[in-house]
C-alpha cells in the first residue's frame, strides 16, 4: 500500500500480505507500513485502505504478525544448539519493526492504538517485557537485542490504552472509527449576488479549474452532543459549501492572513490551509527541490483557526496535523461573546489581543440572535480595514438568527452583500452529495445563505 490522497485507488492488499511468518520475515508490507505510520495523515489512509473489500482492518493484520515474532524468537532463544544469535536473527529485525510501527500508531493515533489493543496486543507485548535478559543469551549483543524490544514494549504499554480486553471492533465499528473524508472541488452551481436591488453573477475562475480537488480528513468528536456548546463537535453543512467555493476562487487567498471563526471541526479552514499550501508552492522558483524544501520556503501561520471550546479546540489542533498544514496553520481560542465591536483587534481566550486580518471565514456560526451579534462584533474588531469576510448559513428557515446578521454588521460600520445559493445538480460524482450527507443537520433541499462582508478604511 502506498500513502496517498486518492482513496480510491485498487482495493487493499492487506490480507494478501498475510504469509508464514514462522520463516519468512521479508514482508512485503513492512516498508510500507513503516513509511505511512510516521505521519497522523498516513496513518489514517492506512486505516481507511485497511478497510477495503470488507477487509478487517489495520489491528487484524499487524497483531498476529506481532504474535508470529514474539512466538518465533522465544522459540529461538530457547532452542539447543542455537542456530543463530539472536541480533543476528531475521525474527529479531521483523519484530523492532513491527514493534515500532505499533509504537507510532498508538502514539500518533490513540483511535488505531486501542483498535490495536483490543485484537490483544498487550498479551504479546507483556510476553517480552516478563523475558529476564541475563538469561539464555550467548553474549553481550543478544542481551542488548532483547532490551531493547523491552524497552519499546514497554514505551506502548505506557501510553494508556493498554490494559484492554480481547474484543476486536467489528468491521461497521471501525468504519464508524474513521475520521470523515471531503473531497472540496470547485463549486459547480451558480452564485448570485443581491445588492442594492442589483445582481452579480460569480463564477468560477479557470485558475480553479487547474486546483485539484482538496482532500480533507476531518475528526470529530464522538460524545453526544448535550448542549448549545458543543456544535463544534461535528461537521456541518455550510462548511461544505464554503469550502467547495474557496477552492473554485483560490485567488481571494492569495497572499493574505486568513481567520476562521467558530471553526469547529475546521474543515472550512483546513481546505484553505491546502490552497495555500498548493499556491505557496507553486511560487517556488525551483520545481526540482524537494517537497520538503519547498515547504519550509512557504508563509508561516498565515492562517488561524479559532473557536472556544477547549476540547474543540485540541481537536483542530489534531485535524491541522491530519492534513499536514501545521506550517501554515495555528490555532487560537476566541469567543465571539469577549468582543466589543469597537476594537481594533481581537481578544483571545487568554485575554491577548491579536492582529486584525485580510480575510476572515466562518461557516454556520449564527443558531440564535445573539449569536449575530457577537459574530458582527468579532468581525468588526477583527477585520482589517478594507479586508472582506465569508460568511455562510443555512438561511432563517432552519437557523434562527441568520436574518438579523446584515442589519447587525451594518450597526458596527460593515457593508453586508448577501448571496443566495442555488445547489447545482451537475455533480456526476455525486462528490457533493456524499460530502453534504456526511454533516450534522444537514436536510434536503435546505437553502443557504453567503454573508459577503467588507470594512471600509477607518
Amino acid at each position: 500500500m502506498k500513502c496517498n490522497d486518492d482513496l480510491d485507488k485498487a482495493p487493499s492488499t492487506m490480507l494478501d500480505c498475510e504469509s508464514d511468518l514462522t520463516h519468512h520475515y521479508d514482508h512485503p508490507c513492512l516498508s510500507s507500513w513503516e513509511a505511512q505510520t510516521t505521519t497522523s495523515r498516513g496513518i489514517v489512509l492506512l486505516r481507511i485502505d485497511s478497510l477495503k473489500n470488507d477487509a478487517p482492518g489495520f489491528a487484524a493484520a499487524l497483531v498476529p504478525m506481532l504474535q508470529h515474532g514474539v512466538t518465533d524468537l522465544l522459540r529461538l532463544r530457547a532452542s539447543k544448539p542455537r542456530q543463530m544469535t539472536l541480533d543476528q536473527a531475521p525474527v529479531t529485525l521483523f519484530l523492532k519493526t513491527i514493534l515500532w510501527i505499533h509504537l507510532n500508531c498508538t502514539t500518533i493515533d490513540p483511535t488505531l492504538g486501542k483498535e490495536i489493543a483490543r485484537h490483544g496486543s498487550h498479551v504479546q507485548l507483556v510476553k517480552l517485557i516478563r523475558q529476564d535478559p541475563s538469561v539464555l543469551v550467548l553474549d553481550e549483543a543478544e542481551q542488548d537485542s532483547i532490551m531493547e524490544l523491552q524497552e519499546v514494549s514497554c514505551r506502548i504499554a505506557a501510553l494508556g490504552v493498554f490494559p484492554e480486553p480481547w474484543n476486536p471492533f467489528t468491521i461497521e465499528d471501525l468504519r464508524h472509527r474513521l475520521p470523515l473524508v471531503f473531497h472540496a472541488k470547485p463549486i459547480l452551481s451558480d452564485f448570485i449576488g443581491v445588492k442594492a436591488g442589483e445582481s452579480v453573477h460569480v463564477s468560477v475562475t479557470n485558475e480553479s479549474r487547474e486546483l485539484a480537488p482538496q482532500t480533507v480528513l476531518i475528526h470529530q468528536i464522538t460524545d453526544r452532543q448535550s448542549a448549545q456548546e458543543d456544535v463544534g463537535f461535528v461537521t456541518w453543512p455550510s462548511a461544505v459549501t464554503l469550502s467547495r467555493w474557496l477552492v473554485a476562487n483560490p485567488d481571494i487567498l492569495r497572499g493574505k492572513s486568513i481567520l476562521e471563526i467558530g471553526a469547529g471541526c475546521g474543515l472550512t479552514g483546513l481546505v484553505a490551509a491546502r490552497i495555500v499550501v498548493h499556491e505557496g508552492l507553486k511560487q517556488v522558483e525551483d520545481p526540482v527541490q524537494s517537497s520538503a524544501l519547498r515547504e519550509q520556503l512557504l508563509p508561516q501561520g498565515v492562517l488561524t483557526l479559532t473557536d472556544f471550546n477547549t476540547r474543540v479546540l485540541a481537536n483542530l489542533e489534531r485535524n491541522v496535523e491530519l492534513n499536514g498544514v501545521s506550517s501554515v496553520c495555528k490555532v487560537h481560542g476566541l469567543d465571539f461573546y469577549q468582543q466589543s465591536g469597537q476594537s481594533h483587534s481581537w481578544t483571545d481566550t487568554r485575554g491577548n489581543e491579536q492582529s486584525q486580518v485580510d480575510i476572515i471565514l466562518a461557516a454556520d456560526v449564527i443558531c440564535q440572535p445573539s449569536d449575530a451579534i457577537a459574530t458582527a462584533n468579532t468581525i468588526h474588531d477583527a477585520l482589517c480595514p478594507h479586508g472582506q469576510a465569508f460568511v455562510v448559513c443555512a438561511d432563517a428557515t432552519h437557523r434562527f438568527g441568520v436574518d438579523s446578521f446584515q442589519s447587525e454588521c451594518t450597526r458596527v460600520g460593515l457593508t453586508v452583500s448577501i448571496v443566495k445559493i442555488i445547489m447545482s445538480n451537475s455533480d456526476p460524482d455525486h462528490t457533493a452529495a456524499n460530502d453534504y450527507q456526511a454533516t450534522a443537520g444537514y436536510v434536503e433541499g435546505m437553502k443557504m445563505t453567503m454573508f459577503h462582508v467588507r470594512k471600509s478604511l477607518q
